[in-house]
């Protein structure tokens, strides 16, 4: 199996399980590679895996343009397979100030 693994809020919230999980899959065959939002220039360092870089992209659109096809998608927020980032004037994604990366939106709680 091909196997997609989120970076930022997936693989940061417990790095050691994920290592575990990556040596494991490929242990049993199986290929798992990092798919980010982020761009090439916000490198990712210290992964043992391949990194693709969408650059704001729906990650899922963004890796079957480059003829890669994945069977597992591993997320935290999941709107973001299918989705761009949106952007405020089209020229540029809505961004964190602090870190640089796009802003995640929320669901409202249903009450």
């Amino acid at each position: 199996m091909k196997i997609a693994l989120d970076y930022d809020e997936t693989y940061t919230r417990d790095p050691e399980f994920w290592d575990q999980f990556i040596d494991l899959a490929s242990d049993f065959g199986h290929d798992v590679t990092c798919v980010t939002m982020r761009r090439p220039q916000n490198k990712i360092e210290g992964l043992q895996i391949d990194v693709i870089y969408t650059s704001f992209k729906g990650k899922i659109l963004y890796t079957q343009s480059l003829g890669i096809q994945f069977d597992i998608w591993i997320d935290d927020n999941p709107i973001w397979l299918l989705n761009d980032v949106p952007t405020r004037d089209n020229s540029r994604p809505t961004r964190n100030r602090e870190n640089d990366f796009p802003v995640k939106y929320r669901r409202a709680r249903i009450k």
